[in-house]
C-alpha cells in the first residue's frame, strides 16, 4: 500500500544537536509538520523565520528539501494583537496555548488576559491550538478537569481551535459540539492505556518511554479515540506529538513528558488501521483532513510511503552530538507488523 508523506499536526524539533538529530527522522516520513514552539521558545512573529529556516537547512542537507515546516507561535499574558495580525505573512498557521501553571518555561495563565489576542487570531485566520490539562490535579484526570476552558473558548464561535493530542472520551464529545474544533490523536493513545505507564498504585512511573503528557487513560478511553481516529470524521486528525528527551534525562525521577514516536508512529497507525479493516482509510487521517482544516495544499509530485505487511524491529536508539548522547525511541526494540518503505 502507497500512502502520501503524513502531514503531522504536532512536532517537537527541539533546538542544537537535538534538532540536527531529530528533524530528518521526522522529515523521512512527513511532507508537512507542525512545528511546536516551546523549545525555541518562540513568542512573537518576528522570531519564526530563523528557527524555520533552521529546521528547512537540516531537512535538505538530510536529502528532504520538500519538507514543509509550519509554524507556530507561544501564546503568553503578553502576546500583543498588533503582533497576532502579522503572522499570516509570517506563515504562521496556530498560536499554541500552554496552562502557564503546568508548563514554567511560560504560557497564558488566564484565557480571560488573551481575549483580544483571541480575537484577532479568528480575525486574520490563525488557529488556537491548545493543550487542554489542568495544574494541581492528578495527571490521569488533568485533561477532564480542564475540558470547561476548552469550552469558554470554543463558545467564542470566532476562532477555529484544536484540542491537541486527545486522550479521553470527554475531550471527543466536546470537540464535537463545535462544528469550527477539531482534535488530533496521537499514535500513543491509539495503543497504549495507563497500565503501560504506571505502577499499581497510579502514582509511579513505571515506563517513562510511554510517559507523555497527556497520560494515557483507561481502555475504554483508548476505544473512543480508535473509533475517532477511524470514523472518516475530517475534524479528527493525526498529530503525533513528537517529544524526545536524552536518555539519562528520561531516567530521572519523575522523567521528562514525552515520547520519541519516530520512527515507530506510522507502523503502529498501519497496524491498528490493519486490525480495525480501515488500512484505506490511513492517508485521510495522517495527511488528508489536517490539510483541509488548515487550508494547505499538498503536493502532488512528491515520492509516496510503501506500507508492508512485514515485521521489522523499531531502532533501539537515536545518536545525537559528538558526545556520545542517545535517544531512546517509542517501543525501541519491539517487532512490529507492519514496515514502511521511505522515500
Amino acid at each position: 500500500m502507497q500512502i502520501p508523506p503524513m502531514f503531522d499536526t504536532h512536532v517537537h524539533l527541539r533546538v542544537g544537536e537535538m534538532m540536527e538529530a531529530v528533524v530528518s527522522l521526522v522529515a523521512r516520513y512527513c511532507q508537512v509538520a507542525v512545528v511546536m514552539p516551546n523549545t525555541a521558545k518562540i513568542t512573537t512573529g518576528a522570531q519564526v523565520a530563523r528557527h524555520r529556516d533552521e529546521i528547512r537547512i537540516i531537512a535538505a542537507r538530510a536529502g528532504y528539501p520538500d519538507s514543509w515546516p509550519l509554524m507556530t507561535v507561544m501564546l503568553t499574558d503578553d502576546t500583543d494583537p498588533a503582533d497576532v495580525a502579522t503572522w499570516p505573512d509570517a506563515g504562521i498557521i496556530a498560536g499554541k496555548y500552554y496552562p502557564a501553571e503546568l508548563y514554567p518555561h511560560g504560557g497564558v495563565s488566564d484565557l480571560g488576559k488573551i481575549s483580544d489576542v483571541l480575537s484577532e487570531m479568528g480575525r486574520v485566520g490563525i488557529a488556537f491550538s491548545g493543550h487542554i490539562e489542568r495544574a494541581g490535579v492528578h495527571p490521569l484526570i488533568a485533561e477532564q478537569v480542564a475540558i470547561p476552558d476548552f469550552r469558554r473558548l470554543a463558545d467564542r464561535g470566532d476562532i477555529r481551535v484544536v484540542f491537541e493530542h486527545a486522550s479521553t472520551i470527554e475531550a471527543l464529545k466536546a470537540v464535537a459540539d463545535y462544528p469550527h474544533a477539531a482534535a488530533t490523536i496521537t499514535p500513543q493513545h491509539l495503543r497504549l492505556t495507563a497500565d503501560d505507564v504506571y505502577d499499581a498504585s497510579r502514582e509511579n512511573i513505571r515506563y517513562e518511554h510511554n510517559w507523555c503528557r497527556p497520560v494515557a487513560k483507561t481502555p475504554e478511553d483508548r476505544e473512543a479515540l480508535r473509533v475517532a481516529a477511524m470514523s472518516g470524521n475530517p475534524k479528527i486528525f493525526f498529530g503525533s506529538d513528537f517529544a524526545p528527551h536524552l536518555a539519562f534525562s528520561k531516567a530521572n525521577i519523575p522523567p521528562p513528558a514525552g515520547c520519541a514516536c519516530y520512527p515507530a508512529a506510522l507502523s503502529v497507525l498501519a497496524d491498528m488501521f490493519a486490525q480495525y479493516g480501515r488500512l484505506d482509510w490511513l492517508t485521510d487521517f495522517t495527511s488528508g483532513y489536517a490539510a483541509g482544516f488548515y487550508g494547505i495544499q499538498l503536493a502532488q509530485n512528491i515520492s509516496s510511503l510503501t506500507i508492508i505487511e512485514k515485521e521489522w524491529r523499531v531502532l533501539e536508539y537515536i545518536s545525537v552530538g559528538s558526545q556520545g548522547e542517545l535517544i531512546v525511541p517509542w517501543l525501541a526494540g519491539e517487532i512490529l507488523p507492519f514496515s514502511v518503505v521511505l522515500r
